[in-house]
């Protein structure tokens, strides 16, 4: 039976937290920039890291969960942090859209769709399809708002989440379409959301358990972390060979089947079974280290950033359809990167001043209303 008392979050796991997150973001604009093109299908496994973000924004929730007098101000603090970067960038496209492609300009009717984040790309003069990311991690933090003041009593709650989320996995895989019977729902498909809305349930599973790890196994050693990723890649491979699955990752990254979701575990085991050889490293290399948590401290505004980074560079300099140029792809790469790192901080320190200004004036409006008369 498991322990009842939760495992402090000390520092030196926040740290980590801080690494993970910042190295994860760091993969997530290499990889738009071309670093899964470099060697497929091969490259693609890369992909398996991207758990990871839902992971440690897991564990974050939960402990700010803790911290919270209740779920609304849980809610009130995480949403508006989350969707505050979003806000003022997409402020900033809508003032360039308007001076570089009038014709782009969203329709007043379209707003709404800006405001829930979930835009039609398609209207976008740049690829900005990355922030289904903060769709669904707003979705998924409202979800888990209920969950976790249930679980204050009932743990299994959690734990129930998650092991629906893998029996979905399994059912969609072997048995029945489930795949295909919920996106295609006529609601889902009239909102553009069904894909997103399974998606975003998948990685549901692997957000709460972010929570329960370290409510319960944080203080594992490495070496047992190292364990448990070693199994989790030998059931991978029974999986893989005994029912023949196909090797391009794409395939299962669309329906989340338990081929990724086994990759995705065995990824964040291998995060956390490497901490110490990670922070070995970075104490010896500082400056990467000050990279690492400074991508994690402006994590959202690279994340928003570095395609729109990409476009102007691609348009600036020339270097579209790179197609066997390696040194001409490895210097946009590097020219985006670097850009995107200074801009970062701009959007980051207003989208942080103005959330605070928000979180502040919402949260004292609730206080307010639920004060006696």
């Amino acid at each position: 039976m498991l322990k009842e008392e939760v495992l402090e979050l000390t520092d030196e796991k926040k740290h980590y937290i801080d690494i993970m997150r910042g190295i994860s973001i760091l993969r997530v604009m290499l990889v738009h920039l071309g670093l899964s093109w470099f060697y497929p299908p091969y490259s693609q496994y890369i992909g398996i890291f991207l758990p990871v973000l839902f992971f440690v924004s897991g564990a974050v929730s939960y402990y700010s969960f803790k911290r919270a007098r209740n779920s609304m101000e849980y809610l009130v603090k995480r949403v508006i942090l989350i969707i505050m970067p979003f806000y003022v960038f997409s402020i900033f496209v809508y003032f360039l859209t308007l001076t570089l492609y009038p014709e782009k300009l969203p329709a007043a009717s379209d707003l709404i769709s800006w405001l829930v984040v979930w835009p039609d790309f398609d209207t976008i003069f740049f690829p900005l399809n990355q922030i289904w990311f903060i769709n669904s991690l707003i979705f998924i933090v409202f979800l888990s708002a209920p969950l976790f003041a249930i679980s204050r009593s009932r743990t299994w709650v959690l734990w129930a989440v998650l092991i629906a989320s893998i029996c979905l996995s399994l059912a969609n895989t072997f048995y029945y379409p489930a795949y295909e019977t919920i996106t295609t729902t006529e609601f889902l498909s009239d909102i553009r959301w069904g894909h997103q809305f399974w998606k975003s349930f998948m990685f549901l599973g692997i957000f709460i358990y972010g929570g329960l790890h370290y409510r319960y196994f944080s203080d594992l050693s490495e070496s047992t972390y190292g364990l448990i990723a070693l199994l989790l890649l030998l059931l991978t491979a029974f999986f893989f060979f005994v029912f023949d699955f196909n090797f391009q990752l794409k395939d299962h990254v669309k329906t989340h089947s338990i081929y990724y979701i086994l990759l995705s575990f065995f990824g964040i085991y291998l995060f956390l079974a490497l901490r110490k050889q990670v922070l070995f490293i970075l104490r010896k290399i500082p400056k990467a280290e000050a990279l690492i948590l400074y991508t994690n401290r402006y994590a959202y505004s690279v994340f928003l950033l570095h395609t729109l980074v990409l476009f102007g560079v691609e348009k600036a300099f020339k270097l579209e359809n790179l197609s066997g140029e390696l040194g001409l792809a490895l210097l946009r790469m590097l020219l985006v990167v670097v850009i995107t790192l200074i801009l970062a901080k701009p959007l980051g320190d207003i989208s942080r001043i103005i959330a605070h200004k928000c979180r502040s004036t919402v949260l004292s409006f609730f206080r307010n209303e639920a004060a006696p008369s």
